[in-house]
């Protein structure tokens, strides 16, 4: 049962789960599982109905599933608490209550332990003697503990201080009431609140998007929304998206593929506030980037000051609604953590309850492992920033790989503990097995690429060995281990969580086993296509913007994300700049293609240094590949320019310190980077920092039996193999590139886009509208007398 509020009568219904999990609560912080474990929650429900059919066979005055509840009057509210007990019987003229739980422990460990080693079962069976108590029916209580393991039965008894109860319950309630009552104020005050553009004019073309968005999320649409790089997406859209929902009552998520445009964002949200705007927003990042452990992270109280009486902290300094009082980026999370020592990732998660805008990454949308329980809590509106990443991402959520090398790893790593952790290192290596053993599998006649090949996975085996790790899962934890970054526990979650998606996996999913020399023999499931999962979770949105520079064509996004073709709209922004303030070149007398790269690489730098040297001021030239870059860079002369490199796996700190070198005065600089990386997409550099982009080649994904794979799915389900599976993630990330120059109407710059695919009719055509390509002999000389000009 979730907590319900009726407004207008002014009552609550919750259940007693919801009484121990809702609002505020007391002691340390305590992690809880990312994954929903499925076959321990259907073990459990057949331990409930054995155990229910034993006792009544057994006890004429055993009743199970007995509803209860009891009333209070808090703060004017009606609060009735609702729950169902497992059993209810009569012993010597006394009612008992008895909650049956499900344990991973065996019969030698079960029978140890007491009421105090099951703190929030037996708090549980104590808030049930309090319901009876409330009914004027006294009663005892005890847990029944069951072993999936060895079929062993444990009860044990659980007493409740009825009086700490009641103030205890009492305050849970005021604590909900209260937080209620602040909601309803707040959406009072947003109703009468203007929304206001936040800057002191709109740029040419943002009036219209507006407009165009507000009609969308008014209607309940999901809309494509193409705009160039440049003309403002992001204030125009949350600006429409902040009018809607002030004046419906409801909630943005503002969904972003990489950290970059979270801030961009946030600093357009901080001007929204700074007009005014009632807005109560926080930003959700990975807990490694919140993480303010030296040491690294690990959240368990006993390490971790900011685990530590957490919520006790939090409580009494008011820590949450110190966040709602600012746009909480990671920067205020961190300050707020150390000022009151919690823990910022934790804060982050409860602010996000009352929020009226949350900023973070699509797997807080979309991802089923992490995906947000808040979207079931009222109508939201979400966001999608760089939409034509979406498609990608929503694959790899379906998708999964266990490596037997890792596996190994693990258990190698489990038996340096000692001899107490062999249980776990045995799982290891017998995941190890499984994953060689798929090799005696593939079929002759299987779809193979070098060395991979579609198999058949060993279901039986893989879903014996998960019931294992889950069985052994609590006494890993007795045993010592865990923490965040402990091996053991991020294999077991991952092994977890690839069997929960073997389980769900459709004909869109394939199965590759693979023994690659670098990273060993390795069993992969590959999503072809995300749209029967990605649809309903779209769905369940109010409305949707899907917003991008290029999110050509749409039946390529309406297809694979499963969007509902009759809640879709279309459209594409012209755009606002001046054509004559941008040249985009096609140099297509070399080939970039992979067959061609090694014959032509002398061409093509001398063609790359001869368009480097046609422009005046700063360049960026972008490869499809680190490997292509590095080849090309080694025969290029930077002629008097500081050259900046991207390298591979660049952190934050790296990336701003080259953005920053080259926005610094001085000399020209040319930037040498990779198409789809962290310098090519999601970067707003200051206007007139570049004046030309060169592209060289159009980024196509790899050759590789998946995407073979994925392109033969899309060509029978969709008529479009090749587009769908190359030309536009490939294009994608070329007119995302080309986006970095020309970010404002006085700007004048050049696209040179490098390979002979560049003047196939094809990819041309799933360019951006407003651009005007044209082929040259000699492109030097055309970038030349454009800046002459």
């Amino acid at each position: 049962m979730a907590v319900r509020f009726d407004d207008d009568q002014k009552r609550l219904v919750l259940g007693v789960r919801d009484l121990i999990e809702a609002g505020p609560r007391a002691g340390d912080l305590q992690l809880r599982p990312t994954w929903t474990l499925q076959t321990r929650a259907a073990a459990g429900r057949e331990v409930h109905r054995v155990t229910q059919a034993w006792r009544a066979e057994h006890d004429a005055s055993y009743a199970a599933e007995v509803p209860v509840k009891a009333m209070r009057v808090v703060r004017g509210w009606e609060c009735t608490i609702r729950g169902r007990l497992d059993g209810l019987t009569v012993e010597a003229g006394r009612l008992v209550i008895e909650e049956i739980k499900s344990t991973a422990m065996s019969a030698e460990r079960l029978y140890t332990t007491q009421a105090s080693d099951w703190p929030a079962w037996s708090h549980q069976v104590a808030l049930y003697l309090w319901l009876l108590h409330a009914m004027g029916k006294p009663a005892q209580g005890r847990l029944v503990l069951v072993s999936l393991v060895d079929g062993a039965r444990h009860v044990v008894s659980v007493h409740g201080d009825l009086e700490r109860l009641e103030a205890q319950v009492a305050q849970r309630l005021e604590d909900l009431v209260l937080e209620r009552e602040d909601h309803l104020a707040w959406l009072a005050q947003r109703r009468g609140a203007q929304v206001p553009f936040p800057h002191d004019a709109p740029r040419p073309g943002q009036p219209e998007v507006v407009g165009l968005v507000h009609d969308a999320l008014d209607a309940g649409q999901q809309l494509l929304l193409s705009a160039p790089t440049g003309t403002g997406k992001t204030a125009a859209v949350l600006h429409a998206a902040l009018g809607h929902a002030w004046g419906s009552d409801r909630r943005v998520f503002f969904a972003t593929a990489k950290g970059t445009q979270a801030a961009i964002v946030e600093q357009t949200l901080a001007a929204f506030a700074e007009r005014g705007v009632p807005l109560r927003v926080v930003s959700l990042r990975a807990r490694k980037r919140l993480c303010l452990r030296t040491e690294g992270v690990d959240c368990r109280a006993e390490v971790c000051e900011f685990a530590a009486d957490y919520h006790d902290k939090v409580r009494e300094h008011r820590v949450v609604d110190r966040a709602l009082e600012q746009v909480c980026d990671a920067q205020a999370l961190k300050d707020l953590g150390r000022t009151h020592q919690v823990c910022p990732h934790a804060l982050a998660m409860e602010t996000a309850r009352r929020c009226d805008v949350v900023v973070g990454d699509y797997n807080y949308a979309f991802d089923p492992d992490v995906r947000l329980g808040l979207f079931d809590d009222g109508p939201w509106v979400v966001i999608v920033d760089e939409a034509h990443n979406l498609v990608g991402r929503a694959r790899d959520y379906g998708s999964g790989t266990l490596s037997a090398r890792q596996s190994e790893a693990v258990a190698d790593h489990l038996r340096g503990l000692g001899d107490d952790f062999e249980p776990w290192a045995q799982l290891c290596d017998a995941a190890g097995e499984l994953v060689r053993d798929a090799a005696m599998r593939v079929e002759p006649e299987a779809p193979r690429r070098g060395s991979e090949a579609v198999v058949d996975p060993p279901r039986g085996r893989l879903r014996d060995l998960r019931d294992r790790v889950e069985e052994l899962a609590l006494e890993y934890a007795l045993a010592g281990g865990g923490g965040a970054d402990d091996p053991y526990t991020a294999w077991s979650w991952g092994l977890l969580r690839f069997g929960q998606r073997l389980d769900a996996a459709g004909e869109e999913t394939v199965h590759i086993y693979s023994e690659d020399r670098g990273s060993g023999p390795a069993l992969r499931m590959a999503c072809l296509d995300p749209s029967a999962a990605m649809g309903p979770l779209l769905d369940r949105f109010r409305a949707a913007v899907l917003m991008s520079a290029t999110l050509r064509p749409a039946e390529y996004h309406r297809d694979l994300l499963g969007l509902a073709a009759d809640r879709l709209r279309v459209h594409e922004a012209p755009s606002p700049f001046p054509p004559e303030n941008r040249e985009v070149v096609l140099a297509t007398r070399v080939s970039t293609a992979w067959r061609d790269r090694s014959a032509h690489r002398d061409k093509t730098a001398g063609l790359v240094q001869k368009l480097m040297d046609a422009v005046p001021g700063n360049v960026a030239v972008y490869y499809s590949s680190f490997d292509f870059m590095a080849s090309l860079i080694a025969l290029l002369d930077p002629e008097g320019r500081d050259v900046l490199v991207q390298e591979r796996g660049m952190d934050d700190t790296a990336r701003q310190a080259l953005v920053d070198a080259l926005c610094a005065p001085g000399a020209p600089r040319v930037l040498h980077a990779v198409t789809g990386g962290i310098l090519a997409e999601g970067v707003d550099w200051p206007g007139g920092v570049l004046q030309a982009v060169i592209v060289v080649g159009p980024a196509l994904p790899g050759v590789s039996l998946e995407r073979g794979l994925h392109q033969q799915w899309c060509e029978d389900r969709y008529g479009r193999g090749f587009e769908y599976a190359y030309w536009v993630p490939g294009l994608s990330r070329v007119v995302q590139a080309a986006g970095r120059v020309i970010r404002s109407p006085d700007e004048r710059g050049v696209v040179v886009l490098v390979g002979r695919r560049f003047g196939w009719r094809h990819p041309q055509s799933l360019l951006p509208v407003d651009w005007t390509p044209r082929k040259a002999l000699e492109p030097q000389e055309q970038v030349q007398a454009f800046f002459e000009g």
